[in-house]
């Protein structure tokens, strides 16, 4: 997208191309390790189903484990990135823990569960994003799944239907709609607060780990 922008080291103003991070960082997990912290809750808006390709479509978090399979295919705005290149820039976790969260979130849709997993990992040096890691943090993985749990808890067989007609797919929607109905956005809404008030014994746990 063509922006104007002010340079206010030239202090002068002309069109720019701009684009957004690509996926390189969806889940703003970079800053935070930048700065050391050690507890995190990561929220994530995934767009597809999960299945055992999980890793391969959603590049944007297995991307953080460096685990991206090779026959997945990132394309950005600038073109082709090669898997070798995206795993090595955005690493900060070890492979072996992509494996492990991918198997809980696999498990808990099966059984209709609500996805969320935690996860303490060792922080990987990314020269790259400015981590310099070589600590321990502690990770709570919040996805938009539950749907079947949500249903049984208590929603209306009237609110069951019109998501069922009207809204395809749900939650699992594309990110890159942009033109969200009132209805998809309010029940999206009502699934988050409902996944966030299910994993409050989970978030109280890490809060107060000292």
């Amino acid at each position: 997208e063509e922006l104007t922008y002010w340079d206010g080291v030239k202090f002068e103003g002309r069109n720019m191309g701009f684009a957004d991070g690509g996926g390189t960082d969806n889940m703003a997990v970079f800053p935070p390790l930048r700065r050391g912290v050690q507890k995190l809750i990561i929220c994530c808006a995934i767009g597809g189903e999960p299945g055992p390709t999980f890793a391969k479509d959603n590049y944007d978090i297995s991307g953080y484990f460096g685990a991206v399979p090779a026959d997945a295919e990132i394309s950005v705005g600038s073109g082709v990135i090669a898997i070798d290149v995206w795993n090595q820039h955005l690493q900060v976790f070890p492979p072996e823990c992509c494996d492990e969260l991918v198997q809980k979130i696999l498990d808990q849709h099966e059984a209709g569960q609500p996805l969320r997993v935690r996860l303490k990992m060792q922080v990987l040096e990314n020269v790259a994003q400015g981590v310099k890691g070589g600590y321990e943090v502690d990770t709570l993985w919040l996805f938009n799944g539950g749907l079947r749990a949500w249903c049984e808890s208590g929603v209306s067989d009237e609110t069951k239907q019109l998501i069922e007609e009207n809204i395809e797919g749900f939650p699992y929607l594309s990110v890159m709609k942009l033109d969200y109905t009132p209805a998809e956005v309010t029940f999206l809404n009502q699934l988050a607060c409902w996944n966030a008030h299910q994993a409050h014994q989970d978030i109280k746990a890490l809060l107060l780990r000292s």
